[in-house]
Order: structure tokens, then sequence, then C-alpha cells
């Protein structure tokens, strides 16, 4: 009879163990499923830490389990990825993208954004070094004392659209900064200095922009002392071309219409542009002081016939003293 009893109170025991273990492991995992979705959501609004910290939570309640180890790394790795970029260490980006775009059994939405990213480091590391190559070929145009040749190569870089995006900020302030430096030698009749000496910029390791040292030398001394010489002739050719298109005598009138070279009251607007943009006072004045300098009588020459110079020179990729010597 006692065996009996024993028997049946162990029964109920048993039963009432098993069913606590049934209900707990029921509720570990429902709250493990709850952590995986919000770490899904967390990651759907962007909020990479809360989804790290949901993650962990439902490793928590199932150590070890790889969905949740997956997703976990994952995104750590996406988070890093981010990091990186922003601090524009692109090769460091990349490796973490790829990282996240190889994981499999992973979130998606972290594989396309990666995916995203990895083509937008591409662009950006193409355009960085197309525009150190533009910067770097108007600095040694500055250092031969080519200083209106100089702005136009820089104009590639300032009127690019692209350029003033802030993944190049670096390049842009410093083709800006060289510009200024050209614009003051030609306006002051000065060996310009190092432009960008008293910057400190933050450059990552891994930026291909250089930063040379534009120290001017015993040719751009020569080129400057050509340039002073004929600044000032420039300078009256420019007024004088300036109230001259403003408003033209009879006599003014039949000279311009025998007048058998090329100039601004013969040829349609779109040749009166540089470089896909409407030609500058500055840039005709900048680029008759050139043309002077190389020897050529400037003065013969009308506005256009100084554009039609600069596109030509822009075409055949030469400065524009040389152009000007070939072709005047």
């Amino acid at each position: 009879m006692k065996k009996w009893i024993w028997l049946v109170v162990a029964i109920i025991v048993g039963l009432a163990v098993g069913g606590y273990s049934y209900a707990r492991h029921a509720e570990n995992q429902k709250l493990y499923e709850d952590a995986i979705e919000q770490g899904n959501l967390q990651i759907s609004n962007k909020k990479y830490t809360a989804a790290e910290t949901e993650f962990m939570n439902a490793l928590k309640k199932k150590p070890g389990d790889k969905r949740a180890n997956v997703l976990l790394k994952q995104t750590q790795e996406y988070a890093a990825g981010d990091s990186s970029f922003a601090a524009r260490k692109y090769p460091d980006a990349k490796t973490s993208y790829t990282q996240v775009t190889n994981t499999k059994g992973g979130n998606q939405q972290l594989v396309d954004r990666a995916k995203d990213q990895l083509s937008l480091i591409k662009k950006i590391q193409t355009n960085l070094a197309k525009y150190t190559k533009v910067y770097n070929k108007a600095l040694q145009q500055q250092k031969a004392g080519q200083y209106v040749d100089s702005n136009i190569t820089l104009n590639e870089i300032l009127t690019d659209k692209n350029a003033s995006q802030s993944y190049y900020k670096t390049i842009f302030n410093k083709a800006k900064k060289l510009r200024d430096s050209n614009n003051s030698a030609i306006e002051n009749n000065s060996i310009p200095t190092d432009p960008n000496e008293a910057d400190n910029f933050e450059q990552p390791s891994n930026d291909p922009v250089d930063n040379p040292n534009v120290a001017a030398n015993s040719t751009s001394s020569s080129s400057v002392s050509s340039d002073t010489a004929s600044t000032s002739e420039s300078k009256e050719s420019a007024v004088s071309s300036s109230s001259s298109s403003a408003s033209l005598t009879s006599s003014e009138k039949k000279a311009a219409d025998n007048y058998k070279g090329s100039n601004e009251y013969t040829v349609p607007d779109s040749k009166k542009k540089i470089n896909g943009k409407d030609a500058t006072a500055t840039q005709i004045k900048e680029a008759r002081a050139t043309i002077k300098a190389a020897g050529v009588d400037e003065g013969a020459l009308s506005d256009q016939d100084i554009i039609d110079a600069i596109n030509g020179a822009l075409k055949k990729n030469e400065s524009l003293a040389q152009y000007a010597k070939e072709n005047f």
C-alpha cells in the first residue's frame, strides 16, 4: 500500500517538474524569437547598436545559437564598415562590407546595403584618382609660371558638380586654394607661395590625394617676370575690348564686318564658351597676358580669338602659350 502511494507521488512530482521545464523552455523560445525579430527590426531602422543588443539577448536565451551568432557578427561587421567609411578609410570599409555580403543566413537588408556602399566606394575612389591627377597637373603648371593654364586645368575640378560632395572636400579645397594663389600671382605680379602650406587637412592613409609642396622655382620666377611685363597692357586691352563691345560707332561696325578673323560678332553663342561655360572677362584678361608673354601680339586678337585659343589648347592638351606660338 505504501509503495503504491509513493509511486503516485513520484508520478505527480515528475509531471509537475516536466510541465515546468516545458513551460520554461517555451517561454525562452518565445523570448529568443522576439529578440531576433526586434534585432531585424532595428536593422530596418538603421539602429545597429540596438540590433546588436537584441541579438545578444537572443544568445542569452539560447547560448551558442548559430542563427543569433551569425546575425550579431554580420551587424557588427556592417557597423565597422560604416565607421571606416565615415573616416574615409575606404580599404577597411570595403573589407567589412565584403564580409557582410558573404555572410550566409544573415540579414538580407545588410547585404543589400553593403553592396550599395561597395559601389559608392568604387565611384569615390575613381573620382579621387581623377581629381588628384588634374590637381597635380595644375600644380606643375603653376610651378612653370603658367598661371592661366593652371586655372583652366583646375576648372575640371571646380566646375564638376560631384567634386563639391563631402567625399572630395580635401582635394576640392586644395584646388580652390591653388586657383586663389594663381589669381594672386596674376593680379599682383608676384611669385605665388605654397597655397596649402598652412593647411592641416586630416588626410586618411588611403586617400589618394597627395600633399605636394608648391614651392616656386627659378622657372616660375622667370615666367612671372614675363607676366609682369604684360599685365598692364592686358588690362588696357581688356578695358578697350569691354567698351568696344558695349557700343560701336559706324566705322567700328564696318571694321568688324570687314574683319576676316573670328570675333564675338561673327560666331554663335556656343563658340563663346570655355569648357561649356560662358567665358569671363577675367579668363580673357589672363589669357591675353599669357599670350603676350609668349611673344605673340595679343592686341591683334579679338576676344573670340582668345576664347578659341583657350579651347584649342584644352583640346590639344597643351599650354596656352605653346598653342599661341603654334597658331598665331
